[in-house]
């Protein structure tokens, strides 16, 4: 069965809007790692040590979401993938949004703030142990970014891989 014209055209310009989002979340990725970056080396270290969880939290959670989008822009999926997202409720599934956005509700019934939020976006029901992780004691400017495996990546997993054995 072949696709109409008009929804030929519905379905690019979709494409598009949906690669031009990825690169809007991308930049406020970058973003959010340049905020973290310029408070490690702030001046005010009480300031530091007093936001600093909370950016770290936040950081990590926003690049998550980013490499999850990465990912997702490759179209490579497993055949189990649904298995690992079931029963996961996120703003697009049914009734979800419009429960939480009449207005009825209490401010508390909102718990864990914009970064439980944002985890709560990605579809994976045993995804706990992605945010176990708590800040250093110390702060540190390092950033790590999760990034989706490329094929140019292969002689560097093969050598950590074979350091690895070798010990």
């Amino acid at each position: 069965m072949r696709k109409s014209k008009e929804d030929q055209t519905a379905s690019e310009s979709d494409i598009e809007e949906w690669h031009t989002r990825a690169a809007k979340l991308n930049d406020m990725c970058n973003a959010v790692n340049r905020l973290f970056q310029r408070l490690t080396h702030c001046n005010n270290r009480e300031l530091l040590y007093d936001l600093y969880s909370y950016v770290w939290d936040m950081r990590g959670v926003v690049s998550l979401l980013n490499s999850y989008v990465k990912w997702l822009a490759f179209g490579r999926f497993p055949s189990t993938m649904t298995t690992f997202t079931q029963g996961s409720y996120t703003w697009f599934s049914n009734g979800w949004k419009e429960t939480f956005m009449s207005g009825d509700q209490e401010p508390w019934v909102f718990r864990g703030g914009l970064t439980a939020d944002l985890q709560r976006l990605i579809p994976v029901d045993s995804g706990n142990d992605l945010f176990v992780y708590k800040a250093p004691e110390v702060p540190s400017s390092k950033i790590y970014t999760i990034r989706p495996y490329l094929a140019s990546d292969e002689d560097a997993v093969y050598a950590v891989c074979n350091k690895i054995a070798i010990v």
